[in-house]
């Protein structure tokens, strides 16, 4: 046998290697053997293999090719294989084996005994009467261990043990016998397969076993009763053996997670990777081809910009790793080599970490003498600093680089894909190989193409940008196929026939190497001589990944679901499924419950191989194997119950842990809101119980509010909402109330801010309050905490919409941070250690302390406040103090970006555009210097200049911007990210402006799409495009549509944040907009009733959004003909404008003609000619003479002359009005008919045929676009009515006001002057009214009839709503409103 640590076929050159011989004879040791091979050696090849020991085992079940044992190879292939080994096992039974004992003449076996006489081993001929097994043992074993140059036979021992170790190395299991007695019945079939072959044979067995007992220093014997006590005894002692012979084994696991900082040195890691090259390589075959290319490749690069980079892309599973690998080795005679592959270790899960890697292996390979940055941030942003100076070492010693980076698609930031921090010039001695998935997103495939494809890779898409060098990684051909399957096998010691080889190659998927690995390895578990080909058909019918693992998943069933381990598969499949990570070892023993680790060790060993080991946690396994999840779903979850059982089961697991630990924080939330959502009534309380109980924990909230688990918090309280569980704030509020421990510093800050991230800005400052007393009695009156819990306290009062509090709050941590200021700036030694902290924290100098940042941060706060209140010049004035002070900063320091941000927001709100835009100029120039011209917070302040553009009406301008960041944001996200769908919402709005609003309708749904596909139907990004959406299709009067995305929004507002978030009234208005629209009037008061109260009550009676709705509630008391309560709130929605917008704004003049249109109902012409010119000014001003608005305002001044008998000049303005119309919104849009029905008005007294027609032509409109009973189309039927009446159509007069009235005392009831007015109408023209007393009851009935209406959070119904209101307008006439 070859010896320990001595190169074999497992191993590469040097490498250590362990090779198993298993003897045996095969027809009673067919349980022993498949138990062995999916038990004991399964754990041993996972410890082998982590200490970098190659494992395998020669298990000559099958893998003699019927070729071979036809050509008598038989005996020479076992002993080429036992000199190959370095460790021997044989299992004894009764049968003794293929022999000539007591038989008649065997020519093959003569045949097989001449052929390996002739291939040297010439002492055979002494043992022709012995069987195969045996002769196995001798060579193997006891006499003739060192092959073909043995000592003769009759050798003497101590010859033998001289040349032997200092131990054998060779094990020997010797079966009891009288298992087939216990196990079979006398005449039981299967009873003859353990019986001897003969008396003959018997008695040549018994004499091998003895001479095995005989021989303790050349091999160990042991006896076992059956199988199961074999797989334990057979582990012990080849554990004791492996041990023995490698040292390391005994070591502790090694955390493969451990930072750089930790045991492993960078010189280490590099050899760790090189170890994991020779891993993934050892299988590697064929791809020639694409192995010349590379080569090529990295011949002419070098230097060339943009054109430096090599790339490798290929489907998953198409062996990506394993080929990079192969070249990596293939290339340290012309290199350095230094392979990273990403994702598989903490150390490589972002860009900037991966980097911070290479750079720590560079300063020790070359002895750079740059500092290894202390961040992944800065790792970035000095790569190509240190490829530079890694370049100029290379340069003095004549040596080249080869950097490879496999699997850039592993990284878990989506901004690392856009490969911006791989530099545009690479220095002429390096060369660079990245490798990634070509696609995003893969289904399982199809027979032709296994892997499935979607769309590129966002690696591979920035790669085709920068123009590298991507070659395409193809599936193996049927030659490479057939020398895969070989060289796997040989592994092994096994081999298949020509015709097993050819089925292998012409099956499409084995074009993968990873699938046709999965086969290769089941087959070498599973498969025996008799049933080898049977088993190959079996694998190979599968036509793509998922149907292979199905097959996979009966097999390993077969193996491990038996005696006290049941469903041991199915239930740890089940609960890895339902999960959103993943668990340890241990933690998922625990979670299935495992009774027996003698069964549980070897599944798991098999089964890790098709999970994912995370890069954020030691040693935690997930399924994202999408092909094994399918199957497992499709075997163990196929119905809703299973797999609520299932996730109920793992809440059971994970309440009984500690509620902060990783695992729990992951998954207990989630899964607790998805047994939820399949809850029936009767068992929901109970599970949402359960996650009160979870998130009530500070500590909990806290990890998850500030561990990145922010969406899953927000998710969960908004199901406990929806299944009208107790309110989050309700739940701190006793918690706090308790006291304790648990109600920290650090948790009351988290608590704070959940609540002003959900829009309880009152709970949240009482938070700040409670925070400032307690800080102030344990850090005194001078501390920096202090100053910070004030800081907390305005801003979330700003949010409340309580300017003063706020002011007061700011102006104290004002105070504070002044005092904090001059305490460091006396004290040097604080200095000192400023300077250090910011060094190590790489955010600057000592200059950015934390308590002049604080200061500038309070005075930014008060100029905010301001800013919220519409006083920009004192928020001016703020601004530029807080500048001042920021003189102290570095001219590059983020914070004064921001303020320079913050400053020409100002700027913008008081319209000195252009000094708002040279102020967000310098922002970006700071920011794109110390984050990249790419990062999020440069994209918000150029998206802050598009809109400076777009309120200077330079929507040309405004329109480049944003195409510049849209195109960015493809470039770094890709077009499917959610960030490209929330700016190209914004992008919407500006072509909405300057355009058609029609085209500006697909782009609000392809961003509606964009973020639906990334984020999901009921994030809360997709609040804004719905509502964009609504308020467009509004406009087009395609009211049932918009109402649908208004209530799609107002659903998510209200699960995510609830009903008491700011949104929530806002979204009501807009839904009552539409009610308002389409005539119910009363509905549409219920909601503008409810929105005002909640807007009032969440951030006070002045605030900006209070506008929209009071312009609403006047607009339906308008159509009501209560023109007094109309007035009243348009004049109390145009101080609130004024004051925050000024008068120059677009809202100040749409305020102001409708304001004009209650004048004019009034009677007060020329007062309502005199405000309408003005609010047309005002408009005019802000969006052109071509607008909507306009139109609407030119309208009314067209009422107003008519009223005032001018028909011509109101003729002419409702002429440009309808052109307006038409051009900007199309033909059918309902303000088209009320502008005809006006232009009819004007045409009656002078031709009133041709107003006739005018009217027929609103009315067909208007009755399409909002039905035949909307309140408009009673207008035009009384102007129907009034034209009839002229031209002396006394019964069609009658008609159509019989019509009008009809709609009139539908909407409105007798109470409305139009139906007063309407009767007398008829009465004039000798008509009766046909609006009966059974009619009008039918009309009130339905009128009455429940209907589902969105509503607010004090569920408030009709007569509720008219009260608030009569007291709102009581409140506004002592206010002075009216």
């Amino acid at each position: 046998m070859a010896s320990t640590g001595q190169n074999s076929d497992a191993g590469g050159k040097g490498k250590k290697a362990v090779r198993i011989f298993l003897s045996s004879t095969f027809r009673d040791m067919q349980e022993e053997r498949f138990r062995l091979a999916t038990n004991t050696f399964q754990q041993l090849r996972y410890k082998c293999e982590s200490k970098g020991i190659d494992f395998s085992v020669v298990d000559l079940r099958w893998g003699i090719t019927e070729e071979e044992s036809r050509g008598g190879q038989v005996l020479r292939r076992c002993f080429d294989e036992i000199d190959r080994s370095n460790y021997f096992v044989c299992l004894l039974g009764e049968r003794y084996g293929w022999s000539a004992t007591g038989g008649a003449p065997d020519a093959l076996l003569q045949s097989t005994f001449e052929n390996a006489i002739r291939d040297g081993h010439k002492w055979l001929g002494r043992y022709r009467d012995r069987s195969i097994t045996e002769l196995e043992v001798l060579y193997g074993a006891l006499e003739l261990q060192h092959g073909k140059n043995a000592p003769a036979a009759g050798a003497s021992r101590s010859v033998l043990l001289s040349s032997q170790e200092e131990s054998p190395r060779a094990l020997a299991f010797l079966r009891n016998e009288l298992y087939a007695t216990k196990r079979f019945a006398i005449g039981d079939e299967q009873r003859k397969d353990f019986e001897p072959e003969s008396d003959a044979h018997y008695r040549r067995l018994e004499l091998l076993k003895d001479r095995i007992r005989g021989s303790p220093a050349l091999i160990s014997s042991h006896d076992y009763e059956d199988p199961v006590d074999l797989t334990a005894k057979c582990l012990r002692e080849l554990w004791a053996l492996l041990v023995r012979d490698y040292p390391e084994l005994e070591e502790g696991d090694e955390d493969e997670s451990k930072p750089l900082s930790g045991v492993a040195t960078p010189l280490e890691l590099h050899t760790q990777a090189l170890e994991q090259c020779r891993a993934q390589a050892k299988v590697f075959v064929g791809r020639a081809k694409i192995m010349r290319a590379l080569a090529e490749a990295c011949k002419k690069s070098g230097g060339k910009v943009r054109n430096n980079v090599i790339a490798v892309a290929g489907e998953s599973g198409s062996g990506l790793s394993s080929l990079l690998s192969a070249f990596c080795l293939q290339s340290t005679s012309a290199y350095d080599v230094l392979p990273i592959f990403a994702g598989t270790r903490v150390e490589t899960r972002t860009a900037g970490s991966l980097l911070r890697q290479v750079e720590s292996i560079l300063k020790e390979m070359y002895d750079i003498a740059l500092p290894v940055p202390e961040d992944g941030e800065g790792a970035r942003q000095h790569f190509a600093a240190w490829l530079e100076a890694t370049h100029a070492r290379l340069r003095l010693g004549g040596k080249k680089l080869l950097l490879v980076l496999d699997g850039l698609d592993k990284l878990e930031a989506c901004d690392d894909y856009n490969l911006r921090w791989l530099p545009e010039v690479i220095p002429p001695s390096i060369r660079i190989i990245v490798s990634s998935n070509a696609r995003a997103h893969a289904t399982p495939g199809t027979q032709g193409d296994p892997s499935g494809a979607n769309e590129d890779h966002p690696v591979v898409r920035a790669l085709e940008e920068r123009s590298a060098h991507i070659l395409e990684l193809e599936l193996l051909s049927e030659p490479e196929r057939r020398r895969l399957a070989e060289t796997y096998l040989a592994q092994f010691g096994k081999k298949m026939s020509q015709q097993q080889l050819v089925a292998f190659s012409k099956h499409p998927c084995c074009g993968m190497p990873r699938f046709a690995q999965v086969v290769l390895h089941q087959l070498t578990c599973y498969a025996s001589f008799e049933t080898l080909f049977d088993q190959m058909q079996r694998y190979l019918a599968a036509k793509d990944f998922a149907s292979l693992y199905e097959v996979v998943l009966g097999d390993w069933e077969s193996a491990y679901d038996h005696g006290k381990e049941k469903n041991l598969v199915s239930r740890t499949l089940s609960s890895l499924f339902v999960l959103q990570g993943g668990l340890s070892e241990i933690e998922l023993m625990t979670a299935v419950k495992v009774k027996h680790v003698t069964l549980w060790t070897p599944f798991f060993q098999v089964l890790r191989g098709s999970l994912t080991k995370l890069p954020s946690g030691c040693g935690v396994y997930a399924l994202f194997n999408r092909h094994l999840r399918s199957a497992a779903e499709k075997r163990y979850l196929s119905t809703a119950q299973r797999v609520r059982a299932a996730r109920l089961s793992m809440v059971s697991f994970f309440e009984s842990r500690p509620l902060t630990c990783e695992s729990t924080l992951d998954e207990l939330a989630p899964l607790l809101v998805s047994v939820i959502r399949s809850s029936s009534r009767s068992t929901v309380a109970g599970s949402v119980s359960r996650l009160v109980n979870f998130l009530s924990d500070l500590d909990v909230l806290m990890l998850m509010y500030e561990g990145g688990r922010k969406q899953e918090l927000f998710t969960a309280w908004g199901e406990v909402r929806v299944a009208q569980g107790p309110d989050a704030v309700e739940v701190y509020d006793r918690v706090t109330s308790r006291g304790g421990k648990a109600c920290g510093r650090t948790a009351l800050v988290a608590l704070a801010g959940f609540y002003g991230e959900i829009g309880e800005f009152r709970a949240a400052v009482a938070i700040a309050n409670r925070l400032v007393s307690s800080d102030r009695a344990k850090y005194g009156r001078e501390a920096v905490e202090l100053g910070e819990s004030h800081l907390l306290g305005a801003e979330h009062a700003l949010k409340a919409g309580d300017g003063e509090l706020a002011v007061k709050f700011a102006s104290a941590a004002q105070m504070v941070f002044e005092k904090a200021q001059k305490r460091e700036e006396r004290d040097t030694h604080m200095m000192q250690k400023m300077a250090q902290f910011s060094f190590l924290s790489g955010s600057g100098d000592a200059r950015d302390s934390s308590a002049l940042l604080g200061l500038i941060r309070a005075v930014s706060l008060v100029a905010e406040e301001r800013k919220k209140r519409g006083e920009y010049e004192q928020a001016r004035t703020f601004y530029a103090t807080a500048l001042s002070a920021a003189a102290a900063l570095r001219e590059d320091s983020p914070h004064l970006a921001r303020l320079h941000s913050l400053a020409a927001d100002v700027s913008r709100k008081l319209g000195h555009y252009d000094e708002a835009e040279r102020s967000y100029l310098k922002a970006v120039r700071i920011l794109a210097k110390a984050y990249g011209e790419y990062h999020p917070h440069v994209v918000e302040v150029q998206r802050n200049i598009a809109l400076v553009h777009k309120k200077k009406g330079n929507y040309n301008e405004a329109k480049r911007h944003y195409a510049t960041i849209l195109d960015t944001l493809s470039s770094v996200f890709g077009r499917k990210h959610f960030s490209y769908g929330v700016m190209l919402n914004e992008y919407a709005d500006v072509i909405r402006k300057m355009s058609n609003p029609k085209d500006a309708e697909p782009l609000y749904r392809e961003a509606l799409a964009v973020i639906e596909g990334s984020l999901g139907p009921e994030h809360p990004e997709m609040v804004d495009p719905l509502m964009s959406l609504g308020r467009l299709l509004k406009k087009e009067g395609a009211y049932p549509e918009a109402r649908t995305h208004y209530e799609r929004a107002i659903e998510i507002v209200e699960e995510v944040y609830g009903v008491d978030h700011y949104k929530y009234p806002i979204l009501l208005t807009a839904i009552g907009d539409v009610e308002r629209k389409c005539g119910n009037y009363d509905r549409a008061q219920v909601m503008y009733a409810d929105a005002l109260g909640a807007l009032e009550s969440s951030v006070g009676c002045d605030h900006i959004e209070l506008s929209d709705v009071l312009n609403s509630l006047g607009l339906v008391h308008k159509k009501l003909a209560q023109y007094s309560a109309a007035r009243a709130f348009y004049d109390r929605a145009l101080s609130i404008v004024k004051l925050h917008l000024g008068e120059g704004h677009l809202k100040y003049g749409v305020l102001m003609t409708n304001v004009g249109d209650v004048i004019r109902k009034e009677g007060r012409s020329e007062e309502a000619l005199r405000v309408l010119e003005q609010a047309k000014d005002t408009l005019e001003g802000v969006v052109g003479k071509q607008h909507t608005e306009v139109a609407e305002v030119l309208h009314s001044i067209g009422k107003v002359y008519a009223q005032m008998g001018q028909q011509s000049t109101s003729t002419r303005y409702f002429l440009d009005a309808i052109r307006m119309v038409q051009e900007c919104l199309g033909r059918a849009h309902p303000k088209v008919g009320f502008y005809t029905n006006s232009l009819g008005e004007a045409l009656q007294l002078t031709s009133p045929d041709e107003a006739l027609k005018k009217y027929k032509a609103a009315q067909s409109l208007l009755e399409q676009a909002l039905g035949k009973q909307h309140p408009e189309v009673a207008d035009v039927w009384t102007n129907i009515g009034h034209c009839q009446a002229q031209l002396r159509n006394k019964a069609a007069a009658a008609a159509a006001y019989n019509e009008a009235i009809g709609i009139v005392y539908k909407v409105f009831g007798m109470e409305h002057p139009k139906f007063e007015m309407l009767c007398k109408n008829i009465a004039k023209v000798g008509g009766t009214v046909s609006v009966g007393v059974e009619t009008s009851n039918r009309m009130r009935q339905r009128r009455t009839q429940p209907r589902k209406v969105v509503r607010g959070r004090r569920g408030a119904g009709q007569h509720d709503s008219q009260e608030a209101l009569r007291h709102a307008v009581t409140a506004m006439q002592l206010m002075g409103w009216v």
